[in-house]
C-alpha cells in the first residue's frame, strides 16, 4: 500500500523537489499538491510534507528525498 504524500505548493516552489514527487507519482504513489498544509512558518524554513497525515521535514534535499521515498 502506498503512502499518502501531501505537499504544499509554496514549499515545493521554494525548495524545488518536484522531480522526486514526479518520480513517486510515476511509480504509482499517492502524491498530491495542496494549496496549504497550515504549517506556514516551518514551510518557509525547510522542506516539509505530510505523509499519511504526519508532518515530516528534512534538513537538506538528500535527507528529505530519503524520507519521501521511505529509504
Amino acid at each position: 500500500m502506498s503512502k499518502a504524500i501531501r505537499c504544499c505548493v509554496n514549499n515545493l516552489r521554494q525548495f524545488q523537489y518536484g522531480a522526486t514527487l514526479q518520480e513517486l507519482a510515476d511509480a504509482g504513489g499517492d502524491v498530491k499538491l495542496e494549496r496549504c498544509l497550515s504549517f506556514c512558518i516551518g514551510c518557509r524554513q525547510q522542506r516539509q510534507a505530510s505523509i499519511d497525515g504526519k508532518l515530516v521535514c528534512g534538513a537538506d534535499q538528500d535527507e528529505f528525498e530519503q524520507i519521501l521515498k521511505g529509504d
